[in-house]
């Protein structure tokens, strides 16, 4: 008797010992998914090390730098007494709020003036207007300050903005959900007719974006078992062929998150798909477990040779399929991103724990049943409808050997053609519904004001070199450049506050001018320093004048055109501006540029990567290199038509669709592994090639269908979804299992007879 023969009769045998250490060992790795949180972080995928993090940290720490979050209010004519009223009201309770640094709007905005030799600050509404003409001047005022079109009051005088300051937030996104929420509700206690209030920035739209993923959460946490349970159901007809599924799918799942919360780690995007894909390739195991199970039982009087039988079959190509897929995940931790390499880890331990559970639970659940309990129903393991049809397929596919070459290359073709079109995109507001509220909210800023969004450039020379005329004259013509940008909106530096200082002392009044003399420019910046608001200075100027920062604010632009914003600055920079100045650009826009980048750089390098992988792995099992390299091809086509679909149908590169061509090749290898097993034991037997072909096509086809068919029925339900990356991923995961499942059943067997692929009686 072989080892694994008696390694399950073992398992039958001490069943109940078996599944009660298991439920234990369930419960105790449970207890730690309390503390299992979600991390939403701007740059948290990027090592510390990463250049451009370090340098965005010094930036932040040099400039005391916040995330902007912006308050819109909306009304007819925001210089009326009542809405002043508003905004006074609004801003005062907002700069009260903990984890607000600061909040800024025409209700405490500070002006410039000359005060003899002096230039002093003082407040621009010290009391509200009194009288209509008092009213008009205000508004004229305002409208006529550069700094505040755009940024605080929009240049009809309909929309006044408070920007509001944060205090950088943790990666928990607990703190956004806080600060999100006090505002919101300071804004409806601000409510009033006639006034509209609004909220948008980085923490609304995540706000949003996790409102949006909790309600796919809430819906599908029970639709998806939901219909799991319902196809699990019309493939065997029989209670434990559904409850077994189930139970090894939950309890790989908890092992899996339990590790993972274990070892401190947090969910990020992507990491947040590790139970899906390990319940996917679990649940892929176990079918065709039962399947084989189910087609041999009626041949056997004792269930326990039935089991032994199957699980001395199935344990191997499990295996292969188990190690083969965690191996390609396990590729990942060559890439640069951190959460990219805790999926890939994750995901490849989950998997084994999957394989692991199965090959245990499964005998030692089925060997609990009563003697004639679970037997499926005559016609569910027999040909039937199903088996006729795949009959026919194969027949098909034997004789029309022209047709699916060219279908293949017609179909490999599109997929080009497709990929081409490929684009990468991680604007949050481009996920969410319209109806979204920060969405709405952005679509009123952008029409009314300058975005929130804001490109960082630090500008690096030598101490105090930014009291010298020339510095702030190449300062001024990189802000020229900027706001002939179609992209930005706003640009504020330095040479704002000289020139409206230099404008304020000079008898001649020069209101674009910046001051041309050394001399002018300390004094100016001493004044500055002096007024009421030094943190005016502090903000745009190091303190030893050897670094200045300019904003750019931004509208909401798209991935490629924000990365091709900032290769022309930095070409701008390189070919017009001094070289004794150092131009850096950098933000919070420039790291999710360099993070998209890094990423889909890092998953070519993994697709690769993984493809050798899987392909050696192949190559060991099947004893044959040229019968690996053949089945690398049945698995390679539908990542090339999952992200040729990706181009056709306008479906961008993100942190979520991104990795779909390691998560597709994971996910297809699988089957071919089936039912190249199935195949070999078959011609091993001593049938011939197209005898062989047509076994597997009608045994193991069957599993595969029914495999194929369950999944791609639970990642379709996310097509319902609001928030785009998850409908997007459960649309390309039911069309990769959809061709994956075309290529086993008709190029596969197709490949096999082409290339002469077969095994004899004795090869190992």
């Amino acid at each position: 008797m072989s080892f694994r023969r008696r390694l399950i009769y073992g398992i039958v045998r001490h069943r109940l010992i078996v599944l009660l250490t298991l439920a234990s060992l369930t419960l105790v790795l449970a207890y730690p998914l309390r503390g299992l949180r979600i991390e939403q972080r701007e740059t948290g995928e990027l090592s510390p090390d990463d250049p451009e993090v370090a340098y965005f940290d010094r930036f932040q720490q040099r400039f005391n730098t916040a995330e902007l979050m912006v308050a819109l209010v909306c009304a007819e004519d925001v210089f009326d007494e009542g809405v002043l009223a508003v905004l006074r009201s609004l801003t005062g309770a907002l700069e009260n709020l903990p984890r607000v640094s600061g909040v800024f709007s025409l209700s405490n905005a500070v002006r410039m003036v000359g005060e003899g030799e002096d230039v002093v600050t003082e407040p621009f509404l010290e009391s509200l207007p009194a009288t209509p003409d008092e009213l008009r001047l205000k508004r004229e005022e305002a409208l006529s300050n550069p700094r505040w079109v755009e940024n605080l009051v929009s240049p009809d005088g309909t929309v006044a903005a408070v920007n509001i300051m944060l205090d950088p937030l943790a990666g928990d996104s607990g703190d956004r959900i806080e600060v999100v929420d006090s505002v919101r509700a300071i804004l409806k206690r601000h409510g009033r007719e006639g006034v509209r209030l609004f909220l948008t920035g980085i923490s609304p739209l995540m706000w949003d974006m996790r409102t949006c993923v909790g309600r796919d959460v809430r819906s599908f946490l029970w639709l998806t078992p939901l219909l799991i349970l319902v196809l699990l159901f019309l493939t065997f007809r029989t209670i434990p062929g559904v409850a077994i599924p189930m139970l090894v799918i939950v309890t790989s799942v908890v092992w899996t998150l339990g590790l993972f919360a274990a070892a401190g780690r947090r969910l990020g995007m992507a990491t947040a798909m590790v139970p899906t894909l390990i319940a996917v390739i679990c649940l892929s195991d176990v079918i065709h477990i039962l399947s084989h199970y189910y087609e041999i039982l009626p041949r056997h009087e004792d269930r326990r040779d039935a089991l032994a039988a199957t699980m001395e079959h199935m344990m191997d190509a499990c295996f292969m399929t188990s190690i083969t897929t965690a191996a390609g995940f396990a590729s990942m931790i060559v890439s640069p991103i951190r959460t990219i390499r805790e999926f890939g880890l994750a995901t490849a331990i989950g998997i084994l724990i999957a394989y692991v559970l199965a090959m245990i639970m499964v005998p030692a659940s089925l060997s609990l049943l009563p003697p004639r309990a679970g037997r499926p129903r005559a016609s569910n393991v027999g040909r039937g409808g199903l088996g006729r049809f795949l009959a026919a397929v194969n027949g098909a596919a034997a004789r029309r050997h022209r047709g699916i070459v060219i279908g293949t290359l017609l179909g490999a073709a599109a997929c080009v053609v497709g990929i081409a079109r490929l684009r990468v995109e991680t604007q949050i507001s481009s996920y969410l519904p319209d109806s979204a509220p920060s969405v709405r909210a952005l679509a009123v800023l952008q029409k009314n004001m300058a975005g929130f969004g804001s490109l960082e450039i630090g500008v690096d020379g030598t101490a105090g070199v930014f009291r010298e005329p020339w510095a702030l004259t190449e300062l001024q013509e990189l802000q020229r450049y900027l706001e002939s940008r179609a992209e930005i909106d706003k640009v504020f530096s330095v040479t704002e506050l000289l020139r409206e200082c230099h404008r304020v002392r000079s008898e001649e009044g020069a209101p674009q001018a910046l001051p041309r003399d050394t001399g002018k420019i300390a004094e100016y910046y001493l004044l500055l320093s002096l007024s009421d608001e030094p943190a005016l200075l502090e903000a745009v100027v190091s303190e030893d004048y050897s670094s200045a920062r300019v904003t750019a604010r931004m509208r909401a632009v798209t991935t490629s055109e924000q990365v091709r914003l900032l290769a022309d600055v930095d070409a701008f920079a390189r070919d017009h501006i001094d070289p004794r100045l150092h131009v850096h650009t950098t933000g919070v826009s420039k790291l999710y540029a360099t993070r998209i980048t890094a990423l889909v750089r890092s998953q070519l390098h993994t697709l690769l990567l993984t493809s050798i992988v899987i392909a050696l792995l192949l190559a060991f099992h099947l004893r044959s290199v040229r019968s690996a390299l053949v089945a690398m091809i049945p698995n390679i086509l539908p990542v090339i038509g999952t992200l040729g679909l990706m181009g056709l149908s306008g479906i961008s590169l993100n942190l979520s669709t991104v990795m779909i061509s390691c998560v597709a090749l994971g996910i297809a290898v699988d089957d071919t592994i089936h039912f190249l097993v199935r195949y070999r034991r078959e011609s091993q037997a001593g049938a011939h090639t197209n005898e062989a072909i047509a076994l597997t096509v009608q045994n193991t086809g069957r599993a595969m269908v029914f495999t194929s068919l369950v999944i791609a029925g639970g990642f379709a339900l996310f097509v319902f979804s609001s928030f785009a990356p998850n409908r997007h991923f459960g649309i390309l995961m039911a069309f990769t299992l959809g061709v994956a499942l075309l290529a086993d059943i008709v190029l596969l067997p197709f490949l096999i007879r082409a290339f002469s692929i077969g095994w004899r009686k004795g090869d190992v």
